[in-house]
C-alpha cells in the first residue's frame, strides 16, 4: 500500500486523536515514529499517514485538526506559563538546557521546571 504523510506531532495523543477521527470517517491510517530518538523515545515525530487515495478526502478533517489543537496549545501555553500543571504553584522557571542533547532533543520546546514540586513541562 502506497502511503502518503498527512501530519506530524510531537505529542502522542494528538497523533492518535487524529488517527480516530480518520478512522471515524472511514479513513484507515497508521502512525509511525520519525527522527533520530530511534531506539530511545521511538523518534521526535509521529508521522500520521494514509492511503495517497484518501488525500483529499482526508485534507479537511485534518485542516479541521490541526486549527483546534493550536488553539487548545495556545490556550494552554497561556495557562501553563502561569503556574505548574501539577500542584498549581506559581513558583516556575524556564529550565536551562545546559547539555548539547538537550538543546538538541529540545529545540524548539519551551521547558519548565516548578521550584515547588520539581515537575517539568513543555510548551
Amino acid at each position: 500500500m502506497d502511503y502518503y504523510i498527512i501530519s506530524q506531532y510531537l505529542d502522542d495523543s494528538e497523533a492518535v486523536s487524529l488517527r480516530d477521527r480518520l478512522l471515524a470517517a472511514g479513513i484507515p491510517s497508521i502512525i509511525t515514529p520519525h527522527g533520530p530518538g530511534g531506539q530511545f523515545r521511538g523518534g521526535f515525530y509521529n508521522l500520521v499517514k494514509i492511503n495517497k487515495s484518501d488525500f483529499e478526502k482526508a485534507l479537511p478533517i485534518v485542516s479541521k485538526f490541526n486549527e483546534e489543537i493550536e488553539t487548545d496549545r495556545i490556550s494552554k501555553k497561556h495557562e501553563l506559563t502561569l503556574k505548574c500543571p501539577k500542584c498549581d504553584s506559581r513558583s516556575i522557571f524556564l529550565h536551562e538546557k545546559k547539555s548539547i542533547f538537550d538543546k538538541v532533543f529540545y529545540f524548539g520546546v519551551t521547558v519548565w521546571r516548578c521550584n515547588k514540586c520539581g515537575n517539568e513541562w513543555y510548551t
